[in-house]
């Protein structure tokens, strides 16, 4: 059974020194203040596994590249790292934030530094880039998702130091999951489903934009007659229309490999 407290571990490889950094609980949280700098080039590899299969992870980068790297991105076989085919990079090489997405995989679990799990490990033979990471994750919407729909929340003193987009978008994903527990969407290995389970982010990217950006409005709104209030009111509306009835790819027997299941999501708010 999968512990609910579960997070992503994620080491860093130094292949100079041989030496291995263990960054889990470091980068697990989306903080603005995390800031782990580091030159990627060929002496680094990072690594990031979890106790089973997974599709997507999110890598939320303080400083990214100047130019997109040509990074290589290999999953955990009982013989070793073998390369992934077609890996969507939205992060384009490390030079912004984004998801890293990828079919599902014949993956098996391997041993790093002394730690059995599923492993993805992410290289750069030819860069040489001063980045800065501040968190790898799981979220279901990014900070370009929200920009897309309403440009100015980029603006640096729109939030006004009441919490960072990307807090918002974690609290979002916690409300969505907190829904479908409360559905009582269940999989073959535990009763509570988990983040780790949706293993198609595409099919609720909208639903968690919305959710997200009618959250943060609520947050900045003074009264409910400003126009900030209006707008939550929309997307949470919007929210409530674009996550009604979809088709949840889930893991049900922690194999990472995909199940569709029909699934009424019903309207109305969390009580929170």
């Amino acid at each position: 059974m999968l512990d609910l407290k579960e997070k992503l571990t994620i080491l860093f490889y130094d292949n100079v020194l041989d030496i291995y950094e263990d960054k889990t609980l470091f980068l697990n949280q989306f903080k603005e203040e995390n800031d782990f700098s580091f030159t990627f080039d060929n002496t680094i590899d990072i690594y990031v596994g979890f106790t089973k299969p997974i599709r997507n992870f999110y890598v939320h980068l303080k400083t990214p590249s100047l130019s997109s790297m040509n990074l290589i991105f290999q999953h955990s076989t009982t013989s070793g790292m073998h390369v992934i085919p077609n890996v969507f990079d939205e992060t384009r090489g490390f030079s912004k934030s984004g998801f890293i997405q990828y079919e599902e995989l014949g993956v098996n679990t391997f041993s790093v530094y002394g730690i059995q799990k599923y492993w993805i490990k992410i290289s750069a033979p030819l860069g040489d880039s001063d980045i800065s990471l501040c968190a790898i994750n799981m979220l279901l919407n990014s900070i370009y998702d929200l920009s897309a729909k309403y440009p100015q929340i980029n603006d640096e003193d729109f939030l006004l130091g009441k919490a960072s987009l990307h807090i918002a978008i974690e609290n979002a994903r916690n409300e969505i999951v907190a829904r479908l527990v409360r559905l009582g969407i269940e999989t073959n290995y535990q009763k509570r489903i988990t983040v780790f389970d949706l293993l198609d982010i595409q099919e609720i990217r909208e639903a968690s934009t919305c959710l997200t950006l009618a959250n943060i409005f609520e947050m900045v709104s003074d009264n409910n007659e400003d126009k900030f209030f209006r707008l939550s009111k929309s997307f949470f509306k919007k929210y409530d229309e674009s996550i009604k009835l979809f088709t949840l790819t889930i893991d049900k027997n922690q194999t990472g490999i995909p199940e569709k299941q029909k699934t009424q999501i019903l309207t109305g708010r969390l009580i929170r």
